[in-house]
């Protein structure tokens, strides 16, 4: 599926745990959303910005994350975006930091939710 400017993204990424001491990681994988910025002629994602409330940027060019566009006929995206940015960790409810999904499946389940 070719992404748009302004459509939504699921940015999956593994990551690595290294425990001092024992030398097998871990490794898990984290699924963050954000607003495509730039595309390609092709429509392949260039540019994302994370809906956090930093904003950073990803670049997709420069890494080997799996970048999936969300179809904003499946869901409105000021709906997901602010459902989204309203998470919060449970240990920390006061915090401004947006969770991480688990999983894709997770993310799937989140989305699925709010298309109702």
């Amino acid at each position: 599926m070719k992404a748009r400017r302004g459509d939504l993204v699921a940015v999956v990424t593994t990551v690595r745990d290294y425990v001092i001491g024992q030398p097998p990681s871990t490794e898990r994988e984290q699924v963050t959303l954000g607003r495509v910025t730039s595309i390609t002629r092709e429509g392949v994602v260039r540019i994302a910005k994370y809906l956090d409330l930093g904003g950073t940027l990803y670049d997709a060019a420069r890494s080997h994350d799996q970048v999936l566009v969300i179809p904003s006929d499946v869901v409105d995206s000021d709906v997901l975006v602010g459902a989204y940015c309203a998470r919060r960790y449970p240990t920390a409810p006061d915090s401004k930091m947006v969770p991480p999904f688990g999983s894709v499946s997770e993310c799937r389940k989140f989305i699925k939710e709010l298309s109702v």
